[in-house]
């Protein structure tokens, strides 16, 4: 078989040979070094960067190897600097307006003509400036944007016409509400008062989302965070659940109709808080509760102004007034209010002890008002909480249970500054400090980590910090500038107790790990992302252009005892694990731009939301050194820039028609491609000072069961870093959206809708080891221990054993698919009673495979047919049924009850048996994964979680005090929530589960 790398073959355990394809490259590829070779990691020569690592779209002239810059080069970024400086110095950094919400409509005369030259105010308290207008313009429309979510009052004035008022108008976030007028010939003197129902169908928004308010906040039962309150809005999953608060110091990235974890977007005023470091998946930094006024889930057709496709969690922060407010939220909880959910079957899965609560608090009290009526205001937030859980199946030495001990700390200030009516400036700071005892991060080779093996976790320094100004030019004029800064220190290393000659044990049979932990840890992330925005806005037109700028560098360090980890099958010993400790990286996102306009255009009934973006996103490696390791010398490697450096346009395009023209039926249609969100992961594969490893075979000669120097040989060779390469023609990975559907309103404060979404993933980057084709690989026939059927493994040529050169790139075998449909309710009651929530039914594929490892690895080698054994299948938190309900309801006595429902199917797992030298004799991998089943052929259980809440409010003069109590699992339920997938004596072994039932008791106190 030909060892070309664009048609490679491959078998599976069920099937004859499949091609996968690389995506075809129009370039020669440069040599790809391999150890022994000639050929080394090279700084750029004087203009050019090395040619692996250069944009598609914009190929540069190669010459021997080296890509040279056009003369032009420096030239053209200076100015294109300059233009992004010129665009963002208007004050500070442009984001969006905070809230987004809108108030728009048409008004007529009495014939039903159009009336222009009418003057629509929109009034409320929620308003630092108290009012805002726009005049109506040829056709009878208007539009007031950038208004905050709360309760408006809309009066229509005209000379020769009564005034018109319409009052009671609940607006919130992100949603622009159809407010017409009909005006009667009359004098000014006559006000005509309409007290009407606050429209609940968007008819001229595209997007769709779910906006849970500070009163919702407040009163339905969850952790308080943003991923919790998250994963109760239709349609999101989430790698675990978190049962009040149980899973609330490791954050849970969402995903949404098949979209990836590392897109999701946090901003807080519409300003996005992202960091730099991976792919963006996680921030790192632990929100405080006590700072949001609103939540904005957008989850589907999102505008040009934002650049992942992921959800997009806008938290509407709480500013202070003219009039001093304070709020504290306390609540607590103990293992003696928590039930017991272990029985007779999980012991026969093997579990030995369920993973419970020792305490749970959290303290959060708020505090604003003014510094200088109606010019300066000031608010502040601190938040204390903690959660202390038992681990499951996990001792300490004195078999008492382990404990997992964590608490964060957070505090904000934020002040706003309104010097003119039409002028705004507004900056907050929250300081995150977070402390973990012993973290367990479980990989597939372990589940169970004993404490001393735990890392402990803390975070010296983290936080953000904004700064925004708001300047409304005129009428139908807003400028908007800001800077938004992010900042984090995270830190995990070993318990105390452990000494450098302890080293890290895995048996990867008996899914544990012992001794030590892997490795200790440092990370510093600082982004900083500058934007500016300016919208104009006529009675048919919402037009807004803008720029954003996102910068910023990365470094972590990597430190090892004896620089190895030791692996064991059922307690024999069996390979080692080699790493190139010290390792000190240091990398750069030099450039993530992105430029955008987008118009919200009225066409009579029909309003098309259109939008272009153009992206520019550029990292780059520092100078880095560290010193000589165990298996390593020292290093010292050059710059090296464009790691990658890529240009994209990107489209939106959305369209809402108000169907009868009465504002409750509204038809929507979405087309829009996203590019995936990137941090600085990808230049960490090529990265010379990576992290990275090799294993080797390990016979104990003297069976004392710790791996001496002449015990060890047969290794694999380092991969990663030096020995890896990103192909010169790869492209940004992207993803089309497609979704189409109808939102009613059913009754007054009552909407219904229907959505089907389609996601298509393409353009995702994986890996091949180029230096070992299919063809290097031998079949071998072995017993499947699942089924006792025949399984074709495939062995590695001797000959090729220690060859590495990992190639990075677009592959088309990687592509994923989601197609869902969702129901959505949404009701207000009269009595202040809410009710939303949806079913989704849906389904993502792909390949298990549609990402490159931890840099350093050869797992996922697309050449390797062991990979793409049963490599298809159902990815990422694919949850093909969902039911999630929540709602709050008041009841006599001034108590009311509240309640969220979650039921879903579980989670897919996965079959994966381990392949050594006792199955194989002569496995040149020294060990090889090898996945039994497809993914989703077997999946976690179906899971019903149910949480309550009682609270009755007590007036004492300006105090209101709410006594709470959480039920929070109240069915009790005990399905597992992760178990062993390695198979072996412990496969399906759970190794957590739903934590049982528990009561949590509290007070919310407001003045």
């Amino acid at each position: 078989m030909s060892p070309d790398t664009n048609s490679m073959h491959w078998t599976d355990a069920r099937s004859s040979p499949m091609p996968i394809r690389r995506r075809r490259s129009s370039c020669t590829m440069p040599a790809i070094a391999s150890p022994g070779s000639s050929i080394r990691w090279r700084a750029p020569l004087r203009g050019g960067t090395i040619c692996s690592i250069v944009s598609r779209r914009r190929p540069h002239p190669r010459v021997a190897g080296v890509c040279r810059r056009p003369k032009d080069r420096r030239t053209y970024m200076r100015r294109l600097i300059t233009a992004v400086l010129v665009m963002s110095a208007l004050a500070l950094m442009g984001g969006r307006a905070s809230a987004q919400s809108a108030i728009a409509g048409v008004v007529k005369d009495a014939t039903g003509g159009a009336l222009p030259g009418v003057t629509v105010e929109a009034a409320s308290p929620a308003l630092i400036e108290k009012t805002r207008s726009a005049v109506t313009d040829g056709n009878g429309q208007y539009k007031i944007v950038d208004l905050r979510p709360g309760d408006y009052t809309v009066t229509f004035t005209l000379a020769g016409f009564s005034v018109i008022t319409r009052a009671g108008i609940q607006l919130p976030s992100a949603f622009t509400a159809t407010v017409n007028a009909d005006l009667k010939i009359g004098s000014l003197e006559e006000n005509i008062t309409v007290s009407g129902v606050s429209p609940v169908v968007d008819v001229q928004n595209s997007v769709q989302q779910t906006v849970v308010s500070r009163e919702v906040l407040d009163a339905v039962p969850t952790a308080r965070n943003v991923f919790a309150v998250g994963a109760i809005i239709a349609g999101t999953t989430a790698a675990r659940p978190d049962v009040g608060g149980t899973q609330g110091m490791q954050q849970n990235p969402l995903q949404v109709h098949g979209s990836q974890s590392r897109d999701t977007l946090y901003q807080v005023d519409g300003m996005s808080i992202n960091s730099n470091y991976s792919d963006g998946a996680q921030v790192g930094v632990y929100y405080n509760d006590g700072m949001v006024q609103d939540i904005s889930y957008q989850t589907n057709a999102l505008p040009a102004e934002v650049s992942q496709g992921g959800i997009r969690i806008n938290m509407i922060p709480r500013e202070g007034s003219n009039a001093y407010h304070a709020s504290l939220f306390a609540t607590g909880a103990s293992g003696r209010l928590q039930a017991n959910n272990f029985d007779a079957g999980l012991a026969a899965r093997g579990m030995t002890a369920p993973n419970h609560i020792d305490k749970i608090y959290d303290i959060n009290p708020s505090f604003g008002g003014p510094i200088a009526r109606d010019t300066l205001w000031f608010f502040g937030t601190y938040r204390r909480w903690g959660v202390h859980n038992f681990v499951a199946n996990t001792f300490n030495p004195d078999r008492t249970q382990a404990l997992d001990d964590n608490h964060i700390t957070s505090s904000v200030l934020r002040l706003t500054w309104q010097p003119a009516s039409k002028h705004k400036l507004a900056a907050y700071y929250d300081k995150n400090v977070k402390f973990r005892g012993h973290r367990r991060d479980t990989s597939s080779d372990y589940q169970f980590i004993e404490p001393q093996a735990a890392f402990r976790q803390t975070t010296p320094l983290g936080y953000t910090a904004q700064a925004k100004w708001t300047s409304t030019l005129s009428d139908r004029l807003m400028l908007e500038t800001g800077l938004s800064v992010f900042f984090l220190h995270y830190k995990t290393g070993y318990e105390p107790g452990v000494t450098s000659s302890d080293i890290a044990k895995i048996d990867f049979t008996q899914s544990t790990l012992t001794n030590a932990v892997v490795y200790d840890y440092d990370s510093y992330a600082t982004r900083r992302t500058l934007s500016s925005a300016l919208t104009y806005v006529t009675g048919t037109h919402n037009v807004k252009v803008g720029v954003q700028f996102g910068t910023g560098p990365y470094r972590e360090t990597y430190l090892m005892n004896g620089d190895q980890q030791w692996r064991y099958s059922n307690g024999v010993p069996n390979s080692v694990d080699r790493f190139n400790t010290p390792v000190d990286v240091r990398s750069n996102l030099h450039m993530d731009l992105g430029v955008y306009a987008q118009d919200q255009w009225t066409i009579r009934r029909a309003t098309i939301n259109g939008g272009v973006r153009v992206e520019r996103f550029i990292t780059s490696l520092e100078n880095q050194t560290a010193g000589a390791g165990s298996f390593v010398g020292a290093r010292d490697f050059a710059p090296v820039q464009d790691v990658p450096n890529w240009t994209n346009v990107v489209p939106r395009l959305g369209l809402a028609y108000n169907l009868f023209g009465n504002g409750k039926t509204a038809l929507k249609a979405s087309a829009s491609q996203y590019m995936q969100n990137e941090g600085v992961g990808l230049s960490s594969l090529v990265n010379p000072m990576q992290l990275s490893r090799q294993r080797c075979a390990w016979v104990d000669a003297d069976g004392d069961l710790a791996a001496q120097p002449g015990e060890v040989s047969a290794c694999t060779g380092f991969s990663g870093g030096v020995n890896q390469l990103i192909d010169p023609n790869i492209t940004r990975p992207y993803n089309w959206e497609f979704s189409a559907g109808v939102q009613q309103e059913v009754l007054p404060r009552f909407s219904l809708s229907a959505v089907y979404y389609r996601r298509n993933l393409r353009n995702l980057y994986g890996q091949t080891n180029t230096s070992v084709p299919s063809s290097g690989y031998s079949p071998v026939t072995i017993t499947n221990p699942l089924t006792g059927s025949p399984l074709t493994v495939y062995n590695q040529s001797a000959s090729t054993r220690g060859l590495v050169a990992l190639l990075v790139s677009n592959y088309d075998e990687l592509d994923g698919q989601y197609d869902g449909l969702e129901l959505k309710v949404d009701k207000r009651f009269a009595n202040n009673a809410t009710v939303f929530g949806g079913v989704t039914i849906g389904h993502k594929l792909g390949s298990i495979r549609n990402a490159v490892p931890s840099p350093g690895t050869l797992a996922n080698d697309l050449n390797n047919p062991n990979v793409l054994v049963n490599s298809h299948g159902y990815v990422d938190n694919d949850s093909t049924y969902q039911l999630k309900v929540a709602g709050t309801y008041p009841m006599p006595g001034g108590v009311r009850f509240s309640g969220a429902l979650q039921s879903n199917t579980g989670l897919p797992l996965q079959r994966v048996l381990t392949v050594t030298t006792a199955l194989v004799p002569g496995l040149t991998q020294v060990t090889q994964a090898v996945d039994l089943v497809e993914r989703g052929s077997v999946r976690l259980e179906h899971m019903n979680l149910l949480d309550l809440r009682f609270e009755r409010a007590l007036k004492l003069g300006r105090l209101e005090l709410s006594p709470v109590a959480d039920i929070y699992n109240v069915l009790n339920s005990n399905v597992s929530t992760s178990e062993v997938t390695a198979v072996g004596s412990s496969l399906g072994r759970p190794s957590a589960i739903l934590d049982g039932r528990f009561m949590r008791l509290g007070a919310k106190l407001n003045f």
